[in-house]
């Protein structure tokens, strides 16, 4: 494509918008995209895929995009059309889907509807590391249907798995090892123990925020409660510096994210 910016997306019909081909180009950079051709080769000439690599190597964006064009911001779609997603209390797939997101748990609760899972042509598995009870009884049941369904190509990747113990239980799986890309991690320490951790977890945030250069921050803490107390405390205290906080200052999203 020469440019994002005059080109019609064929999807939509629409042009592209003014940050897709920014998109694209971060992801061409991603390591996995220099394996995407040996990737298609291995999908078309095997059933099962198995795929390792580390944590930002772009396996959940980019080898999706391999088989259903992008995801929903490289595709420059609107999520519910030809990017779906469903999950708990969500559902936003409809006839016009090519490619849905959907969690474990629903896909196991599709077999029940449909044994055979005809509505798909290809099953990604991804995080297959986490071993939770949905995605190893969702390897239990996709190693049954390919027995009688010989087009559905099944790709499963993690950035960290027992490789051999899947191959075992796939046989015949072609198996891939993709480039990983080192992140530098710089580690700081509290001079001493908090008195409140929640308060000492919110000045951090609100110091990242207002001293460093824009950006994600990921929290991690131990509950559900823990995060809906953090997230209120954010909101507070950014309720009381507004007046104090630069101009030039981006705005400060809250998100809560929940292992279930």
């Amino acid at each position: 494509m020469a440019s994002t910016t005059t080109a019609i997306n064929k999807l939509t019909g629409q042009p592209y918008s003014p940050n897709c081909a920014a998109v694209r180009a971060r992801a061409a950079r991603l390591p996995v995209s220099q394996k995407l051709d040996e990737v298609q080769a291995l999908v078309l000439h095997h059933t099962v895929v198995i795929l390792e690599g580390e944590t930002g190597s772009g396996k959940t964006t980019q080898v999706a995009h391999l088989t259903a064009d992008r995801l929903a911001e490289e595709m420059d779609v609107e999520v519910g059309g030809i990017v779906g997603v469903r999950y708990k209390g969500v559902d936003k797939v409809s006839n016009a889907t090519r490619l849905a997101v959907v969690t474990d748990g629903s896909l196991v609760a599709a077999v029940q509807r449909d044994p055979t899972l005809d509505k798909y042509n290809v099953i990604i598995v991804d995080e297959a590391h986490q071993h939770t009870v949905h995605t190893d009884l969702l390897l239990g049941i996709l190693k049954d249907i390919i027995k009688s369904r010989q087009d559905l190509k099944i790709i499963i990747m993690s950035a960290s798995l027992d490789a051999e113990l899947l191959e075992n239980f796939f046989p015949g799986a072609a198996r891939l090892v993709v480039p990983s890309k080192p992140y530098g991690v710089c580690i700081s320490y509290l001079p001493e123990p908090p008195v409140d951790l929640d308060d000492a977890i919110v000045d951090t945030i609100l110091q990242i925020h207002l001293t460093h250069r824009s950006g994600d921050i990921l929290v991690f803490v131990s509950s559900v409660d823990e995060i809906t107390k953090i997230i209120l405390k954010v909101k507070q205290a950014l309720s009381r510096q507004h007046r104090r906080v630069a101009e030039d200052t981006k705005p400060l999203e809250c998100y809560a994210l929940y292992a279930s």
